[in-house]
Parts: structure tokens; sequence; C-alpha cells
């Protein structure tokens, strides 16, 4: 390192300032460069996440505009419920509402339309 320094302090100024100003405009370029790339990396990504996260958002909607529709068809024990209900399984809803659906499906199977009510609103079924 102090061979360096003395080759340094040797130098005329002219080369130290051209050495200076090179090393600094060649760290401005690295930075730029990686800059840019990461740029492009979070610009894919959320590229990614955009298309994964509004299908989802999609789902959810459609899901909440057929769910009022659900509750009428339960209310006026019309069989068309089973199709309504098909269509809300076939949204990809989570774990819970699966389940949730599938039992409200088989109160609909056996015409038990009070208790199918009961369960999607989330009231004690007797």
């Amino acid at each position: 390192m102090n061979k360096v320094f003395a080759l340094l302090e040797r130098l005329p100024l002219r080369r130290k300032l051209i050495l200076g100003f090179s090393v600094l405009l060649v760290l401005i370029l690295v930075l730029g460069v990686q800059s840019l790339r990461t740029q492009e990396l979070l610009k894919r990504d959320m590229h990614q996440l955009y298309q994964r996260e509004l299908i989802g958002i999609g789902h959810l909607h459609e899901a909440r505009v057929q769910l009022p529709h659900l509750i009428q068809l339960l209310k006026e024990s019309d069989t068309a419920a089973m199709e309504a209900l098909k269509a809300l399984q076939t949204m990809d809803p989570g774990p819970a509402q699966t389940k949730l659906l599938a039992q409200v499906a088989q109160q609909v199977e056996l015409f038990d339309f009070d208790r199918a009510l009961a369960l999607l609103q989330g009231l004690p079924a007797e």
C-alpha cells in the first residue's frame, strides 16, 4: 500500500487529476449500470406480481357479485342455487370458504335451503 502512495506522490499533478477523475467516472458508471439492472429486475417482479394478484382480485370481485345472488336464491328456495354455488366454487376461494361452500352445497342438495342460508350467513344452523 505504501508503494502505491509513493508512486502517486511522484506523479505530476496533471496525471493525478486525470487518474482521480477517471476512477470517479468508472465508479459512477458501475453504479449507474447496477442501478439500471436493479430497476429492470424490480420492473419484472412488479409485472409478475401484478399479473398474479390481478387475477385473484378479479375472482374476489366476482365472488362478491355472486354472493348476494346466491343468498337471494336460497331465500326463495330456488334450485338454481346449486349452479350459483358451483360458479362460486370455480373461482378458487380460500380453504375456509371452500369448506363453507361445500357445506352449503350439501344442504342445497338436501333441499334444506334455510340451513344453507344460515351456514352462508354465519348463523348457527338448527
